[in-house]
């Protein structure tokens, strides 16, 4: 989903999660690391949440749909980075 709002290819290739982590440590020694080995972990955690409860408990319901959602936060995304440039 989202490399289809940012208009590019989703990647085609896969690294294992631990040798992602051996390269962070490794790399880490040498430079400041751009990715740390907690970086990765949270990066390659799977998490899905229910709104049920918050919904039961709260009234909560979601005013956007994730594919909306998605798309507003790749335009933010997008609209930051030129900011950076």
């Amino acid at each position: 989903m989202a490399a289809k709002e940012l208009g590019v290819q989703p990647p085609k290739s896969h690294m294992p999660v631990l040798a992602a982590k051996a390269a962070a440590k490794a790399l880490s020694l040498v430079s400041a690391p751009s990715f740390t080995a907690e970086n990765i972990r949270q990066l390659s955690l799977d998490r899905a949440y229910s709104a049920g409860r918050a919904k039961a408990e709260l009234g909560f319901e979601a005013r956007v749909k994730l594919a909306a959602g998605l798309k507003e936060v790749v335009k933010l995304y997008i609209e930051s980075e030129k900011k950076r440039k």
